[in-house]
């Protein structure tokens, strides 16, 4: 099960960096207009990925789960909403990712740690760790002793998996070959990375398919319209990971695309 909100992503392109027009030190003042000359819309939400590569391979589970294999997937939404998600998979003892994001300014304290305790995995980009960890009001040991896995993406440095012995290990990301348009990227991240969990794979190998489908959306304007194509998935994975390394994870690959292609 996938709880999360339906939207559209209004996608503008502005030829050049924002950073180029900000003056340093004067953040505090800061007054700009930037002029777009390209507007594209894009069906989205905050789940959108993961409806198109992962939610297909848990049809069915959802009633049990085994070990490591994740039953629902609580993204942003209503506040009130991801709360009797959260409530009612701890009821029916349903392993649960939480993925708070973007509804972190909206919850107050005893929300977002109910939101978080007890998570298999919890899911965040390195500034949403930050507010995470600020709104629920515990320091890094505390986060870390109220879930299975963290989960965090670094945007071009790949991601950081920690548990709760403190063991924490870095992945790298898979390099775009393209132009890159970050929008949807984190949640092709997690598509990947929960398609290799319900395929059995460890959190390290996963988060390798995570990595590479975050750069397939990367390389593509919207967050739905990305392909993946099986050879060239499998090359990226070997150059980057190499071919002993990521043989577990391009086996996934090629299964969880099978899985797809029978779905529909």
């Amino acid at each position: 099960m996938v709880s999360g909100s339906i939207s559209s992503d209004y996608l503008h392109h502005f030829p050049g960096r924002f950073a180029d027009h900000i003056v340093p030190g004067g953040l505090d003042r800061l007054s700009s207009s930037f002029l777009a000359d390209e507007l594209t819309t894009h069906w989205a939400a905050s789940v959108r990925t993961l409806l198109s590569v992962w939610a297909c391979s848990v049809a069915g589970r959802c009633s049990s789960a085994p070990p490591g294999r994740i039953s629902v997937v609580i993204g942003a939404n209503d506040p009130e909403a991801m709360l009797a998600h959260t409530r009612q998979a701890k009821t029916l003892g349903l392993p649960f990712a939480a993925d708070p994001s973007q509804q972190l300014p909206r919850l107050n304290r005893q929300t977002c740690r109910e939101l978080v305790e007890g998570a298999s995995y919890l899911f965040s980009n390195e500034y949403e760790g930050l507010l995470i960890r600020r709104v629920c009001g515990w320091t890094e040991p505390e986060l870390m002793s109220q879930v299975g896995l963290r989960v965090t993406t670094l945007a071009g440095e790949g991601c950081e998996l920690a548990d709760v012995s403190g063991e924490r290990a870095r992945i790298p990301a898979v390099p775009p070959a393209g132009p890159v348009e970050p929008t949807g990227a984190g949640d092709g991240f997690r598509a990947g990375f929960l398609a290799g969990i319900d395929h059995g794979l460890a959190p390290r190998q996963a988060a390798q398919l995570g990595c590479l489908i975050a750069t397939l959306v990367l390389e593509t304007s919207g967050s739905q319209t990305w392909r993946i194509d099986r050879e060239d998935a499998v090359v990226r994975l070997r150059e980057t990971y190499g071919a002993a390394e990521s043989a577990e994870s391009a086996d996934v690959l090629n299964a969880a695309l099978f899985d797809a292609a029978a779905a529909g």
